[in-house]
């Protein structure tokens, strides 16, 4: 049983302070990312959050490390085209960044 930590403040505040924000660049972390599921998280207020993020931005970057693309999180940010670019590590398997390439993923692959 896998335990999910959040280091955040996500309630209904801060959800209020964004919607009074004009954001140019959001950046945010996935718990996980797939072609089929989208990029998701494990806890509903953090991907509330998350998605308020990318709806009042006009520029969503989405960071997401090797392991996310093996985990699946049961509720849904946004879907991989809802996002302007996806920054994943440099040793990402090639196979993977085939699938995202095909789905339209605009990824960027960090430096070594």
């Amino acid at each position: 049983n896998l335990t999910h930590q959040m280091g955040g403040c996500v309630d209904g505040s801060a959800l209020l302070q964004i919607s009074r924000m004009n954001i140019d660049r959001v950046f945010i972390g996935a718990c996980s990312v797939s072609t089929g599921t989208g990029i998701c998280g494990f806890d509903h207020a953090d991907v509330t959050f998350k998605r308020t993020l990318i709806n009042t931005s006009k520029h969503s970057i989405v960071l997401a490390t090797n392991e996310k693309f093996s985990v699946r999180a049961p509720h849904r940010i946004a879907e991989i085209q809802e996002i302007q670019q996806l920054v994943v590590e440099h040793d990402l398997p090639r196979s993977e960044l085939e699938i995202l390439e095909l789905f339209g993923a605009p990824i960027i692959r960090a430096d070594a």
